[in-house]
């Protein structure tokens, strides 16, 4: 006798993303759980036209001005306990080698 299970997820997450020079312009996209951090920063760089080439850096904000960086692309939204609604920022290094956000911590 085979038993098959499936797992569906009715309820995806839904993040609101921005750039990290223009927070005004929030684009809302829905997401699994078992989505990756690394399956996020592909889309934002698709909504925001960043090349594959640009160096980026992904950030988790809380509240109004309180920012954790996302640096483990294999984490699943799960792992890294983002949540509903959640804003996350997507900010380019500078011409000059720069972050405009400063140094990271990691």
């Amino acid at each position: 006798m085979f038993v098959k299970h499936c797992k569906v997820e009715v309820y995806l997450t839904e993040l609101k993303l921005c750039e990290n020079g223009n927070m005004n312009n929030v684009v809302t996209r829905r997401f699994s759980k078992a989505d990756t951090i690394d399956t996020i920063e592909k889309e934002i760089r698709k909504i925001f036209s960043i090349p594959d080439e640009k160096e980026t850096r992904l950030w988790n904000k809380y509240m109004s001005n309180t920012f954790e960086p996302l640096n483990k692309p294999d984490s699943t939204i799960q792992d890294a306990g983002l949540y509903q609604g959640q804003v996350l920022v997507i900010e380019q290094k500078n011409e000059d080698g720069t972050w405009p956000r400063g140094p990271s911590t990691p």
